[in-house]
């Protein structure tokens, strides 16, 4: 007003003081007038933000139609229609918190007056910002994208100092919520993630100040984005009745009838994993993480032993036994990916897992931006340290972040005999019948993960109009960065103990994508249970080399890729073959004891004679002796009172033997090598 008041004086030389006093004060209100006009009018006008990917400028529109919110508790909406200018609230659940959208009324007042409001009488939600997504194929709507406060950063420097970090976070006013672990790879280059202050949140936008970031320090950082709520999501996949053993058709097919259809599978239409667990590979002593939405059950039936410790990344703490709640009480996606990965209730008549002697590390995450990431980072850690790592969701964002901790995974996780081999990433290619060269799914589009279709029991690709549809017609992702084809029809798992979860049994049929990505997982498992030296890719190559060429695609439309196809990949996976060729390794110790000694005669002659010390170990060890084929040829007890054990070898063929030693609770905590010469 001060400037018009100026700019009216200047051009009033001839009226009298009561004339000027008058037009002063009209041009002041209908100036005033225009400028309340003009901020209702901006604050329905979108409106956009730009940040950095890779270097590329992006630039999004917001969305100030809409208010949006968070919370991790209970919502009464009731509470949020007091405003005035909200309308139409809705709530969907994001599993692991409740997102709350409310429509702005045309004349609405500000976001920052609406947030404030909403948090006076309501404690327990997060303003959230809201961008619209357009694909940029148009083959998707538009949607909304969420963002909360923080801020994703990858410095060109992978470990930063405390001191440089709180200099950083205080000139842009953020606050540090995570910073990688000092034991992960230094090779790596790892995500830190900040947080806007708790008055900052109201004065800019995180995209906004995620892309000034780069700009002002593009010579030391690679990227900073906002962190993105639902960019991923799993499928609402279908389930039918309860799960049967004798439905287990990826298992061992033997043309018997599939359970939610009543179908007759096709013979021999499976992975033939009976056939490797009867060559004595079942996954022992192999960990596969599991990062995925609702919950893991540690106290089903069918799960007994199964869980590891894991983490909790919607609370931030620790997942075990003592420490596990659904976050879902009408869904239960970790735990049907996670049976059929494990489960051990075969002999009960339950669900049986493809690897039912791995070990499961569930990740709990809420698929945003900065859940995943972490959860990546802690499959490293000592303490998770992860063999497989399964990822049963899907988006179309590509995110340079999550694609850099792949790579840190599959380059320098999974450390065996002095060396990286790196962790197998396992990935659904999602349910949108989308070719992937026009509409890529993330991260199975990453080149460095195993990216999965579903098959049929016609060992064909599900298609959109085959009889395998139940609810509705769906068909998988297909291209040419899809790497293999796995079951994904009616699979018998593990649901939520009683009635939470999707069924009010323990058990559930489980399809698309999401189902047949955990049955290349537990393959990987089974692979390394013979041979824990193969690397990342290795892996990869066994598992392509070995698959079958069925559903009559054409295996050769690329002859840069030899033998792959764009429905099936490589193939439908074949696991007793990929283990026929995979060569007998030495399994390294899984659980380092350093309250004893052991020594080996290495080589011998007719007699094994041992040297230990278990003093502090206060209990008796199981010796099992192997030959390179994976046959146990002894099994004897070396007690913790004695100090030296003879064995009779004499009977033993001439080569090279490994011998593994056990703990009371069946963990291998030695793995000790030997030559037999004649």
């Amino acid at each position: 007003h001060y400037t018009i008041e100026r700019i009216g004086f200047c051009g009033l030389k001839g009226l009298t003081m009561r004339k000027l006093y008058d037009v002063k004060w009209m041009r002041v209100i209908s100036f005033s007038t225009l400028l309340v006009f003009g901020k209702m009018v901006s604050a329905n006008e979108p409106e956009t933000v730009s940040w950095y990917s890779k270097g590329l400028k992006e630039t999004w529109e917001t969305n100030k139609q809409v208010a949006a919110f968070k919370t991790d508790g209970a919502v009464n909406i009731s509470d949020f229609k007091k405003h005035s200018s909200l309308t139409e609230v809705t709530v969907e659940d994001r599993a692991g918190y409740n997102l709350i959208v409310a429509k702005k009324s045309i004349h609405s007042v500000n976001k920052r007056q609406i947030d404030e409001e909403v948090l006076q009488y309501i404690s327990n939600v997060k303003p959230l910002f809201t961008i619209i997504y357009k694909h940029p194929s148009n083959l998707f709507p538009e949607r909304n994208i969420h963002l909360d406060e923080q801020i994703l950063v990858k410095f060109k420097q992978p470990f930063i100092s405390i001191s440089a970090l709180t200099q950083f976070a205080e000139k842009y006013h953020l606050k540090i919520i995570h910073q990688p672990n000092n034991n992960l790879s230094k090779n790596g280059n790892y995500t830190y993630i900040f947080a806007l202050s708790d008055r900052a949140i109201f004065d800019i936008h995180p995209a906004q100040l995620a892309g000034k970031i780069y700009e002002e320090n593009n010579s030391l950082i690679v990227e900073a984005r906002p962190n993105m709520l639902n960019m991923f999501e799993v499928s609402n996949f279908e389930i039918d009745g309860e799960a049967m053993a004798s439905a287990a058709w990826h298992l061992g097919n033997q043309g018997q009838s599939i359970f939610c259809n009543n179908v007759a599978a096709e013979q021999l239409a499976d992975t033939r994993i009976s056939d490797v667990w009867n060559a004595g590979y079942t996954g022992q002593y192999i960990r596969v993480g599991v990062i995925d939405v609702h919950g893991f059950d540690y106290g089903h039936p069918d799960m007994n032993g199964q869980f590891l410790n894991g983490w909790n990344f919607i609370r931030d703490q620790e997942l075990n036994a003592n420490n596990f709640t659904a976050s879902s009480s009408s869904a239960s996606h970790g735990m049907a990916v996670s049976g059929i990965i494990a489960a051990n209730g075969a002999q009960r008549g339950g669900a049986a897992g493809v690897a039912p002697n791995a070990k499961l590390v569930p990740f709990l995450v809420d698929l945003s931006d900065v859940s995943i990431i972490k959860a990546f980072q802690k499959a490293m850690q000592a303490g998770f340290d992860v063999d497989v790592l399964n990822c049963s969701f899907s988006g179309t964002g590509n995110n340079p972040l999550i694609e850099s901790e792949i790579q840190n995974l599959t380059n320098y996780g999974r450390v065996r005999f002095g060396s990286a081999k790196g962790v197998v990433v396992v990935c659904s290619s999602g349910n949108d019948n989308k070719s992937d060269e026009q509409v890529p799914m993330y991260p199975a589009a990453y080149s460095e993960v195993i990216s999965v279709t579903a098959t049929t029991p016609e060992d064909k690709r599900k298609d959109i109009s085959d009889k395998w549809n139940l609810s509705s017609a769906w068909a998988p992702n297909y291209g040419k960065k899809l790497h293999i084809g796995a079951p994904g029809i009616c699979l018998p798992t593990t649901d939520f103990s009683g009635a939470a979860g999707y069924s009010t049994s323990n058990y559930i049929t489980f399809s698309k994508t999401s189902s047949a990505a955990p049955v290349i997982s537990g393959v990987v498992a089974l692979l390394l249970s013979k041979n824990q030296a193969l690397t990342s890719q290795e892996i990869k190559d066994k598992l392509a080399q070995q698959a079958d060429k069925v559903g009559g695609y054409d295996y050769s439309y690329d002859a840069l890729k030899p033998g792959h196809s764009k429905e099936m990949g490589f193939g439908r996976v074949n696991a007793f073959k990929a283990i026929e060729e995979t060569p007998v390794g030495i399994t390294e110790k899984t659980k380092t004891e350093n309250s004893f000694t052991i020594a080996v005669e290495n080589p011998v002659g007719s007699k094994l004679t041992i040297n230990y010390d278990f003093s502090q170990l206060q209990q008796d060890v199981t010796l099992e002796i192997y030959d390179m084929e994976g046959k146990l040829h002894r099994k004897s007890l070396l007690y913790r009172h004695e100090e030296m054990v003879t064995i009779d070898v004499q009977d033993l063929s001439p080569g090279m033997y490994y011998s593994k030693l056990f703990n009371k609770e069946d963990e291998l905590v030695q793995t000790v090598k030997f030559i037999k010469l004649w």
